[in-house]
């Protein structure tokens, strides 16, 4: 609520992301396999972008939270990632990380 009063284009936004009429997107969180072909593989290296569509917005690895990666960051086994996509797409990106 709070940020529906200080920050209304903001909200307006991210409502509109979300519930565009033409595509529904998702937030979605996925853990990295340990056998997944993107352990040490860079941002850069896997073009997940071009591949799948998705955006991985934060990397949580431990405790430590890694918001907006770079593309020189490097995927780690049991990397927790936030993941923003359609169904579709994150359903795609979904088999690569598990």
């Amino acid at each position: 609520m709070a940020m529906a009063v200080n920050k209304p284009t903001s909200v307006e936004f991210i409502n509109t992301v979300f519930h565009d009429k033409e595509k529904e997107y998702n937030i979605e969180e996925m853990i990295i396999n340990k056998n997944a072909n993107l352990i040490g593989k860079t941002m850069r290296d896997s073009n997940i972008k071009e591949k799948f569509g998705v955006t991985i917005v934060a990397i949580k690895r431990g405790e430590e939270i890694i918001s907006n990666p770079e593309l020189n960051e490097e995927f780690q086994s049991e990397d927790l990632l936030l993941v923003f996509g359609t169904s579709e797409q994150l359903a795609k990106f979904g088999k690569v990380v598990s």
